[in-house]
């Protein structure tokens, strides 16, 4: 039996067409969070299953796709009877931890997930930007390039994610250009990623504030085991905390190199991800390559071996 387990949830980028649909066919526990969200945004389930990739991956239908997929793992893996420790989740990904947390209902926290992606949408079209991943340039080195390139255009560093991994994200010519200046000073590869916005930017900001009036509307309960803020970096439990944070996590830093050190520090020895995707697995190791992580099905297949 594993002593201490963090769950994570992951984030836009980790969906692909099909994810959920064997645990759906499963577990009748993962079966029945598909039904609640078929109810709340009709097509859903299908859209998992089937597609189109292209439908899929737009902001609008990604964000509450993968939160659905994730709960659905959750309820999963709840029935397998492990105490958890911590949960966190990168950018929408904390809302999945949040549900699991008991913070928030899976209605709630689905349709503020919904209105989420909308909000993202709708600021990416009116002011477009972009995002690109930065690989092997240290932190100090790429804040100090942004704040060079922030003279004329918007350019910021929305995801510091491991060692070797950030995400810059603002207005397209001022994200080429510090992609630019990112390689020139050392930086292994520039990724220009395929999202609809510069997330987690001051682009975000008029998302941030509607969406600040949304999480106002619903009660936030204390978490039933503490999740960590992607804003901070640090856990917390107090629903009245956790709301105010969530209204700048989109137009703020996702500390999520910050948000594992701090769970390994707290004697965590297991991480297991929630579906779908292992991107956040993969970061976990190559913040601490001692780190043990597990996908859900690699848990599944476990307890059924017992």
């Amino acid at each position: 039996m594993m002593e201490k387990i963090a769950l994570l949830f992951p984030g836009q980028g980790s969906q692909f067409v099909g994810m959920g649909k064997i645990l759906a066919n499963e577990s009748s526990e993962a079966k029945a969070i598909f039904d609640q969200a078929e109810a709340l945004a009709p097509g859903l389930r299908s859209l998992c299953f089937e597609g189109p990739e292209e439908t899929l991956r737009l902001t609008v239908n990604a964000q509450p796709a993968i939160f659905t997929v994730s709960m659905a793992s959750y309820e999963a893996f709840k029935k397998l009877g492990h105490s958890i420790a911590f949960a966190a989740g990168h950018s929408v990904g904390e809302y999945g931890a949040l549900a699991a947390a008991g913070v928030l209902p899976f209605k709630e926290a689905f349709l503020l997930v919904k209105k989420r992606g909308e909000l993202m949408y709708q600021e990416g079209t009116k002011r477009p930007g972009t995002m690109a991943a930065i690989l092997g340039l240290d932190s100090k080195t790429l804040l100090s390039i942004c704040a060079e390139v922030t003279r004329d255009k918007i350019v910021e560093v929305a995801n510091l994610n491991s060692p070797t991994q950030a995400v810059i994200s603002g207005d397209p010519e001022a994200v080429r250009q510090a992609g630019d200046l990112a390689k020139a000073r050392g930086a292994k590869r520039v990724l220009p990623l395929p999202v609809s916005g510069a997330f987690h930017s001051k682009l975000m900001e008029e998302a941030a504030t509607k969406l600040g009036d949304e999480l106002d509307r619903v009660p936030f309960k204390n978490a039933q085991f503490p999740v960590v803020a992607n804003l901070t970096g640090r856990p917390s439990i107090e629903g009245s905390e956790i709301r105010e944070l969530l209204k700048k996590q989109i137009r703020g830093q996702v500390l999520w190199e910050e948000s594992i050190r701090n769970i390994l520090s707290q004697g965590v020895s297991t991480f297991v991800e929630m579906e779908p995707g292992t991107i956040l697995s993969g970061l976990v190791r190559s913040i601490d390559k001692n780190a043990k992580t597990l996908k859900l099905e690699e848990l599944l297949g476990l307890a059924r071996s017992l």
